[in-house]
């Protein structure tokens, strides 16, 4: 670019600089060479009419006479001077002897001795055969007394050649100069422009890459100071503009890989342009997928169905999408139509979901175990009123039914506020110094005398002293739990074994007992609410079903946990772990 706009302001310039002024000074030196012989002739006639007149001013009789004459005028006017008579014969001749002048030719037949015998005045240039050499002539008719001829002057042109000569090589030498001149300047003038539109457009090209910093500084009032002004106000422009879409562009993207909620934009081909954290970790998206169309990228048939309509219909969609494979999910995908692009917002409801499930499975839980004492209190009641209670025997039996019905519904309404309470962010465990033996004999005292009735043997296992920082109520009632589970399920003859050990950084408690055991099938669902192993035989020794989830959420607000072996025929064993100082690792379930 440099080079074309050097060779526009410069060369093409030179050169028709060079052109026009080397065709003026053609012009020129052509025009002045046939002034300069125009103003010969007109010289040339000037100098025959004054040798006319000194022919007509003396007599001349002889040949001798005439061309004494011609010597004269010669040498008086510089010029070459010959008198021919009306017949073509030369009377004399300044640069001829007499001898030759009788010997020349016949000059009748001359251009311009012709020219001057038919119009007075005669003109031709032409080499002469008498001197070989190209002259100038001039012809003017003559007549004294009875004698009528031509004078004719004539004058070499080596002479106007070495004028015009002269002439023309001045004029081209003041042509060349004036040529070297204009290029010099044009030289400096485009060398100047030349580097000044390659400041500026290196300083273009350096904002096209991204370089807004890059500065011309120019500080002149020319089209090209005002352009590298101008250029300077755009990068200034052009590097705050960028600066805020950067900010913009910066906060989008936080804001988006910051969602939840996952994030894809599509273009009107189905090829994905934007994708965020959230969808890569929901659909399990891998590496660089942008540009990729979305349809070889997730390969669920429900949900590209739900983008080929949402592309086709360009409008907005809503619709819930269950998708299995290595992390089965439902979500909620919210499709919304922009210009050519559609943009598509998965919202994650598995969870949601779950937690609905959970809560119509825990309403319908509740109704199905408050029903069956409630109609069991009713039953035994609507029998009394109809007159069972005159029968003693008969009163006494229904009572004990209400009795143990109205119990059950009152631990179940108990445990239901405890697993309320333990669930909450509100319960806050409270942590002191406990020494474990004492309060877990305690915890087997309670237990103890009805072990003993189902001749139950209870073995308390724990070295002492063993301290450690915990809320003491929620272990003994944590340990408790266990134990009730135990004496209810155990036949008799069983021996149950509390124990407890200790780490430098936890300490756990285990609840051992040689009952029926519990099948593998059940120990994974064995701390969800309401559930039960055997629920007939559960409900008649007085289960609630919430033990158990009561004992795991105990352990995982104090940041411990509960786990279950079992062998069926071999017993059970519940083993809690515990952080040996709460304090260090407390946490509260979301």
């Amino acid at each position: 670019m440099k080079r074309g706009l050097e060779f526009q302001i410069l060369w093409i310039p030179i050169a028709l600089f060079a052109f026009a002024i080397f065709g003026v000074t053609y012009f020129i030196v052509r025009s002045s060479g046939e002034y300069l012989v125009d103003q010969l002739k007109e010289d040339l006639g000037v100098r025959a009419e004054v040798v006319v007149e000194a022919i007509k001013a003396q007599p001349h009789e002889s040949a001798s006479e005439w061309d004494r004459i011609a010597d004269r005028e010669g040498e008086t006017l510089g010029v070459r001077v010959t008198l021919v008579d009306a017949s073509g014969n030369v009377l004399g001749d300044s640069q001829l002897s007499l001898d030759e002048v009788h010997t020349a030719e016949n000059h009748l037949q001359r251009a311009e001795i012709q020219d001057a015998r038919k119009s007075g005045k005669g003109e031709s240039v032409r080499q002469s055969v008498t001197l070989k050499r190209s002259y100038l002539y001039v012809a003017r008719p003559f007549s004294v007394g009875e004698t009528n001829g031509y004078v004719r002057l004539a004058r070499t042109l080596p002479e106007i050649d070495a004028t015009l000569s002269r002439f023309r090589r001045r004029v081209f030498l003041a042509a060349l100069a004036t040529l070297a001149l204009v290029a010099f300047v044009l030289f400096r003038v485009a060398r100047r422009i030349t580097k000044d539109v390659g400041t500026l457009t290196n300083a273009a090209h350096e904002m096209t890459e991204g370089r807004l910093d890059v500065r011309t500084n120019f500080k002149g009032f020319d089209e090209l100071g005002t352009l590298g002004v101008a250029l300077d106000r755009l990068s200034s422009s052009l590097s705050a503009s960028l600066a805020d879409l950067r900010r913009e562009h910066g906060r989008l993207d936080r804001i988006l890989h910051g969602m939840q909620e996952g994030v894809v934009l599509l273009d009107e081909h189905g090829r994905i342009v934007l994708v965020n954290a959230a969808l890569r970790s929901i659909l399990l998206v891998p590496g660089v997928v942008e540009g990729k169309a979305f349809a070889d990228v997730i390969r669920d048939a429900e949900l590209v169905g739900l983008f080929r309509r949402g592309l086709e219909a360009k409008g907005n969609l809503s619709e819930e999408v269950e998708l299995g494979g290595l992390k089965p999910r439902r979500l909620l995908v919210q499709l919304v139509a922009l210009d050519q692009e559609l943009l598509a917002v998965f919202v994650d409801v598995t969870e949601l979901r779950r937690l609905e499930k959970i809560r119509k499975d825990f309403v319908a839980n509740v109704s199905h175990e408050l029903r069956t004492p409630v109609s069991a209190v009713r039953s035994a009641t609507e029998t009394l009123q109809g007159g069972a209670v005159a029968d003693p025997t008969a009163a006494k039996r229904f009572l004990d039914i209400v009795d143990r019905n109205a119990k059950r519904l009152e631990d179940l309404i108990e445990n239901l506020l405890e697993l309320s309470r333990v669930e909450s962010k509100e319960f806050q465990p409270r942590l002191e110094d406990v020494e474990l033996g004492s309060a877990l004999a305690q915890v087997v005292a309670l237990y103890r005398e009805r072990a003993e009735k189902k001749k139950i043997r209870i073995v308390l296992d724990i070295p002492s002293p063993l301290v450690v920082v915990v809320d003491p109520r929620a272990v003994e009632q944590i340990v408790g739990n266990l134990v009730d589970n135990a004496v209810k399920y155990c036949g008799e003859d069983a021996t149950i074994t509390v124990s407890a050990r200790a780490s430098s950084t936890e300490f756990e408690c285990e609840v051992t007992d040689t009952g029926p055991g519990i099948d593998e099938k059940h120990l994974s669902r064995l701390f969800e609410r309401f559930y039960r192993v055997d629920k007939g035989r559960s409900r008649d020794i007085g289960g609630t079903g919430l033990g158990l989830s009561i004992v795991k959420h105990l352990a995982e607000v104090l940041g411990g946990a509960v786990s279950v072996s079992s062998k069926v025929g071999f017993g059970t064993t519940f083993t809690v772990t515990f952080p040996k100082d709460g304090r260090q690792s407390l946490r509260v379930p979301a």
